[in-house]
């Protein structure tokens, strides 16, 4: 992610913005202060471990942010062990994903078959 090419996608997750917030002059008042869009609230992990080495489970990637939706195709940001890359995923190669990733109901964790950057199928992670 420190990488120049990978500038643009400090930016991983995006919070809920509370209920109330827009009818809320403190929330106004604090997205001006800070100049925060309250529409949308993006954010990023820090993950640290003590002893150097670097743990997850292997073979996985981390989705980061929303997936780009196209015709029958969504364009994803996956970051894993060798680095951050933009994947194709089309939806007759993982239906159940593509859904499930529409409705924002995925998790970030998966570990992909792939065709060069295409998504050829989803293997299910132990658990």
């Amino acid at each position: 992610m420190l990488a120049a090419e990978n500038a643009q996608h400090w930016c991983h997750h995006f919070a809920r913005v509370p209920a109330g917030a827009s009818q809320d002059a403190r929330w106004a008042q604090f997205g001006r202060e800070l100049g925060i869009d309250m529409r949308a609230l993006p954010y990023s992990f820090l993950v640290l471990q003590r002893g150097g080495g670097m743990h997850s489970e292997t073979g996985c990637s981390r989705l980061i942010g929303r997936p780009r939706e196209e015709k029958g195709r969504m364009e994803l940001l996956s970051c894993a062990e060798h680095g951050v890359e933009e994947l194709m995923l089309q939806k007759r190669d993982a239906p159940d994903l593509f859904k499930k990733l529409q409705k924002g109901r995925a998790g970030v964790l998966h570990r992909w078959t792939r065709e060069g950057r295409r998504i050829a199928g989803v293997e299910p992670l132990k658990s």
